[in-house]
């Protein structure tokens, strides 16, 4: 009998490990913590491609709060490679700490989405524009804001009017952040071949203007305008640094490794939910992968050591692997770290140890020589 429950603890334990090995995989999959920047220089043209795990950050921050920037328009010159993600994706951003969400563009599918936020302000206005999108076609974008609202114009045409959208140069002053989230890995694919600011709301017979100039390589000469301009047209189509051909903006820099900037340690579970199919999937398969680990940890501690409280134990053991896990994820920059994934992997492994707890379970493990150790005397 001794020489059967040896066997089958050794068995036991090496299923806990090999569940064990599955979780750190699944966990920290793909173990790299600084993965290379998928950014490079097209061939023969102006412009970056932006691959998967791309980013290009501004040297330091965008200042645009002075006197001359209460009214501003935006131009952005994109072509991404598919509208078929049903992920909301970053491309670009403003951040600042005091407002680490101050101003952000995303694709969903086809759709164009602006969200703003200002510190103190009640809400955050968010308007999206349809179609405005196609797989691997360029669109210039753009965006003029004034006293009266705002208006997005798709390739020099008028696409819709926001009335009730006020921007200003303040909502484009911090550190820029194209092709990714700040805070979450979310990675935008396709090509960037300009980007403009101004400090005035551009009119509709300027902005068909400004499209004409950048589709025939003009756009050299929108760096000379009255009002205060930053204008990108990466040209440089090498190195690692761009230049603002107005001389009024930081250098932007294609950092060697792929990294999301801000991404939270041990996001709290409010600030990571979402009510949506996928947030509930992720939530069950967070508890359900944890349930072996539970069940296996808890008989091992019952038969295997003198532990008085093995469901317990078991349950402590599987919160702080979890802990451990989601402070690892920190610092891969393709996994979130959450305290949503700790809660749930704590449940799961609560179930599995309280499962395994049962007599009934208990009097099934007797049979293949698995019988609680007998405490020291």
């Amino acid at each position: 009998m001794l020489q059967l429950k040896s066997r089958a603890v050794i068995c036991l334990a090496t299923a806990l490990l090999g569940v064990l090995a599955i979780i750190l995989v699944a966990g920290l999959w793909p173990f790299n913590p600084f993965p290379a920047n998928n950014l490079t220089w097209l061939d023969d043209r102006n412009g970056l491609e932006f691959g998967k795990n791309a980013i290009l950050l501004s040297r330091s921050p965008l200042d645009f709060t002075g006197p001359g920037w209460s009214s501003i328009s935006m131009e952005l010159w994109v072509k991404p490679n598919s509208t078929s993600s049903r992920r909301t994706i970053t491309f670009f951003s403003i951040y600042t700490s005091e407002n680490p969400k101050q101003f952000r563009l995303m694709q969903y599918q086809n759709v164009l989405l602006l969200r703003r936020e200002r510190k103190g302000a009640p809400e955050e206005v968010a308007v999206g524009v349809d179609k405005a999108f196609f797989p691997s076609t360029p669109v210039l974008l753009t965006i003029a804001a004034g006293p009266k609202g705002s208006a997005i114009y798709l390739n020099g045409k008028p696409a819709r009017v926001f009335p009730g959208c006020f921007l200003s140069g303040s909502d484009l002053s911090g550190q820029l952040i194209l092709g990714t989230s700040p805070f979450e890995d979310q990675t935008w694919h396709g090509e960037w071949k300009g980007l403009a600011i101004y400090g005035a709301e551009l009119s509709p017979e300027a902005v068909l203007t400004h499209y004409e100039k950048w589709t025939s390589g003009r756009q050299a000469e929108l760096a000379h305008e009255s009002v205060p301009t930053a204008l990108f047209d990466f040209h440089e189509r090498e190195g690692d640094t761009i230049h603002d051909l107005a001389e009024k903006a930081p250098d932007l820099f294609i950092p060697k490794h792929y990294s999301v900037p801000h991404k939270a340690m041990l996001q709290r579970p409010w600030d990571e939910f979402h009510p949506n199919r996928s947030y509930a999937a992720d939530v069950a398969v967070n508890i359900a992968g944890f349930v072996p680990f539970g069940a296996l940890l808890s008989v091992f501690l019952w038969c295997a050591t003198r532990s008085k409280r093995p469901v317990l134990t078991a349950i402590l053991i599987g919160a702080l692997t979890s802990l451990t896990l989601e402070v690892l994820q920190a610092y891969i920059p393709q996994r979130s770290s959450g305290m949503t994934d700790i809660l749930t992997n704590t449940l799961g492994t609560a179930l599995g140890a309280v499962l395994a707890g049962w007599e009934k379970v208990k009097t099934g493990l007797a049979r293949f020589g698995l019988t609680r150790k007998k405490p020291a005397h």
